[in-house]
């Protein structure tokens, strides 16, 4: 499982409050290159792949 860094600008004036991360994930496939295809807790996959460098290893 792992959760993925949210890189879109998000307005927030204090830029305390924002979330930095979402997920859970679950690792469906990794391809060559360091690409990641994901899919959440109840089975959906995401069309858009995520680089290994926006995953953090999510402990529950």
């Amino acid at each position: 499982m792992v959760t993925k860094e949210i890189r879109a600008p998000i307005f927030d004036i204090h830029r305390k409050f924002r979330p930095k991360r979402s997920g859970p994930y679950l690792i469906k496939t990794i391809l060559s290159g360091g690409a990641v295809q994901l899919m959440d807790l109840d089975g959906n996959e995401f069309n858009t792949l995520v680089n290994l460098d926006q995953l953090k290893r999510y402990y529950p």
